[in-house]
């Protein structure tokens, strides 16, 4: 029997699946080391003081949740202000002044026993970072001619335009480096990053089982001084006759 006979007889023959799957992530490994290895072999031909490497391993094509604050840090940028440890009250002022002109919801409440100023007992808070659309994530790698030499972290590239504004804001706010967070974000327009900080909380209206309160909403970094920066779009009370939608 010739070699090419049993070149044939070998193609015929399928492989396992696990080691099919083993020869596709070795040979992708070994893509990625000779990429990473050429860009840093130009890095250290260049004048370049700092080089950026993102080699893209997984698409979401909607949106995406992150953990907060966690999850800014993947994108590019500087990060916004913080959220103060007063924020879940804000939240919590902007539901009581919504519901409060709602003169439907008021009529039943009172009807209830519950008579304004109504106190809002909180029940659950969650904040966290969801992208405005899809994205593409993986690692990022930092070459430097100075100490530390190598850096990587997890990175997250927005895929409809917005990396492209991004771009443009950073390199329109150089001048107002030296001002604060806030400032610097009131004066770039926090509306072009590519995520939204996003919030959901629930009440019961003075401790009363019966009636229960849901709220989300978003921070609005643009008017961050104006209640913390929380915006509530939508606000739903329930009660034993109905369910009320406060703001849809």
């Amino acid at each position: 029997m010739t070699n090419n006979v049993y070149i044939e007889e070998a193609l015929k023959q399928r492989l396992p699946w696990r080691q099919r799957f083993a020869l596709a992530a070795a040979a992708a490994a070994l893509s990625v080391t000779v990429y990473v290895g050429a860009e840093y072999y130009r890095f250290r031909n260049s004048d370049d003081d700092h080089r950026q490497v993102f080699l893209p391993t997984w698409f979401h094509y909607n949106k995406t949740k992150w953990r907060y604050p966690q999850g800014i840090s993947y994108f590019d940028g500087d990060a916004p202000p913080p959220l103060d440890a007063e924020f879940p009250d804000h939240v919590r002022y902007l539901a009581l002044a919504e519901m409060g002109h709602a003169q439907p919801l008021r009529a039943q409440l009172r009807a209830l026993g519950h008579r304004p100023p109504w106190a809002l007992t909180p029940q659950t808070h969650q904040v966290w970072v969801e992208s405005k659309g899809p994205t593409v994530c993986g690692p990022s790698i930092t070459f430097s001619k100075q100490a530390p030499r190598v850096q990587w972290r997890w990175r997250v590239k927005p895929v409809n335009g917005y990396d492209i504004e991004l771009g443009e804001l950073v390199m329109e706010t150089t001048a107002a480096a030296s001002a604060p967070t806030s400032a610097r974000w009131g004066y770039c327009g926090a509306s072009a990053v590519p995520y939204n900080v996003k919030f959901a909380s629930s009440y019961l209206v003075d401790d009363d089982a019966r009636c229960g309160v849901r709220c989300h909403g978003r921070v609005d970094f643009d008017h961050f001084a104006l209640s913390g920066g929380a915006k509530i779009t939508s606000l739903i009370v329930n009660l034993p006759s109905a369910e009320y939608t406060v703001v849809p």
